[in-house]
């Protein structure tokens, strides 16, 4: 995290302007970071060497990030620092829905009108099918032998 905070105070974006930087929490791939440079606040992405295991490619990402920021229903993409695999991107206020959140007849409302003008626009690079990347996950995590939840097969076929 050192490394990443020195990185984060060296960016030209910054114009040498002090910086506000907090580490958020959660993130599946990358690691995160608000920051505030006093005048807008802006998402940092680290992403591992790792992703690449996974299947993830940050080129891909940002086409795709681009799709959603130009039909107002994601961040604008900032700059992206190839030498740290490091994305950054407008910060978005919002709120985690809670799951009585997320029942509400009016935000499924939403969450479907914005999905329908997503997969109306432009067409996103790579198909993603999230059963076939869990199962790739996987055999990635049964190759490595690394801990798997004994029923995770039985998981699979309910869900397919």
């Amino acid at each position: 995290m050192k490394n990443h905070l020195e990185i984060i105070k060296k960016l030209p974006l910054w114009n040498k302007r002090e910086v506000v930087i907090k580490k958020l929490n959660g993130g599946m791939t990358n690691v995160n970071y608000l920051v505030c440079d006093g005048k807008k606040k802006y998402v940092l992405r680290f992403a591992p060497k790792s992703n690449s295991l996974l299947g993830l490619k940050r080129k891909r990402e940002i086409y795709n990030m681009n799709i959603a920021s130009s039909l107002g229903i994601g961040p604008k993409v900032i700059k992206f620092f190839p030498q740290y695999n490091l994305l950054i991107v407008t910060y978005i206020e919002g709120k985690d829905f809670s799951v009585a959140d997320a029942r509400k007849q009016a935000h499924i409302k939403s969450l479907a009108k914005l999905l329908k003008k997503l997969h109306q626009g432009p067409k996103s690079q790579d198909k993603y099918n999230p059963f076939q990347t869990i199962r790739s996950y996987i055999d990635i995590v049964e190759e490595k032998k690394s801990w798997l939840p004994k029923n995770i097969k039985k998981i699979l076929e309910e869900l397919s």
